[in-house]
């Protein structure tokens, strides 16, 4: 697969399942429906490596491995960022989230060895700086009390959580193939997401209406199967700096959904925000040989 078929399976998808999950709220806690969502995941994964005869026994140390990606890409990542939406609206969880960019590149600087470039940088801040200008009029009607600043925290930890799980990721690779790295991971997340239903006294339910039921499937295939299973391929190609990227470009997409069915309005600020996280997007997706042809391109042409 391709890196800019990663890009965009993961963009796509990511993207949409922030409507998506408008679908799941009311009557399932939301963290039974994690457990719904990723128990689902893990169940459709393990059936098919099991159906192909692929091999799913790693020694305990690997199995360590598979909790950890469990407990930050399946698990509290996805538990810290549902509690922040009681205290911040989406737009500034968008914004807050868009900073596993930067984590993704520290994390990658420091535990992995991976170079990060001066234009990655550029790209990442230009990104970011794009993503405030999106959401400023939300941000601006932020009320500053003790709640919102438990709402920044939660949101913040949520993300460095989402940057650590692709630290791990990349640490799998080459070890353990992507299946079945997401496949043990979702299920030890599930187990996690599990245990804190059973913690908070959370009631299994059940929602019947096929608006639940159809939004579970998407959120459970590809939400979590299909876009991960990209994902991890990305870190492989690119690595988790330039992979962090998504996080900046999957709220444009829930912007164009949120246009479509929810009356979503275009202001001048909104549209030059989007321009502007396209344009450090390209500066991050850009390669050395890319660039090294623009500009022959652009000196023979000013030549």
């Amino acid at each position: 697969m391709p890196a800019a078929l990663s890009y965009a399976i993961c963009i796509l998808i990511w993207g949409s399942t922030w409507f998506v999950i408008k679908f799941q709220l009311g009557v399932v806690p939301e963290s039974v429906s994690l457990v719904y969502r990723f128990g689902l995941a893990a169940f459709l994964l393990m059936a098919y490596l099991i159906i192909r005869r692929q091999n799913l026994r790693y020694g305990r140390q690997t199995h360590v491995w598979f909790a950890g990606l469990g407990a930050t890409l399946f698990c509290f990542n996805y538990l810290l960022t549902y509690m922040a939406t009681h205290y911040l609206n989406s737009g500034l969880i968008a914004v807050l989230f868009s900073s596993i960019a930067i984590f993704s590149a520290l994390n990658g600087r420091f535990f992995l060895k991976e170079k990060v470039s001066r234009r990655l940088w550029v790209g990442i801040v230009i990104g970011m700086v794009g993503i405030f200008i999106l959401f400023m009029h939300k941000v601006g009607t932020v009320d500053y009390t003790h709640g919102t600043m438990m709402g920044f925290a939660l949101a913040l930890v949520a993300s460095y959580l989402s940057s650590a799980g692709n630290m791990i990721a990349a640490r799998l690779q080459g070890a353990v193939p992507v299946l079945q790295a997401n496949a043990w991971g979702m299920l030890y997340g599930t187990g996690l997401q599990l245990i804190v239903v059973v913690l908070t006294g959370e009631s299994f339910v059940f929602d019947a209406r096929p608006a639940y039921i159809i939004s579970l499937l998407y959120l459970s295939v590809f939400g979590s199967v299909i876009a991960f299973v990209a994902l991890f391929i990305l870190i492989k190609r690119v690595g988790t700096a330039r992979s962090g990227y998504i996080g900046l470009a999957t709220p444009i997409v829930a912007l164009l959904l949120s246009t479509i069915f929810e009356n979503f309005e275009w202001t001048p600020e909104k549209l030059v925000g989007v321009v502007i996280v396209l344009f450090g997007k390209s500066l991050v997706m850009l390669r050395t040989e890319h660039i090294a042809w623009l500009r022959q391109k652009l000196t023979v042409k000013n030549g």
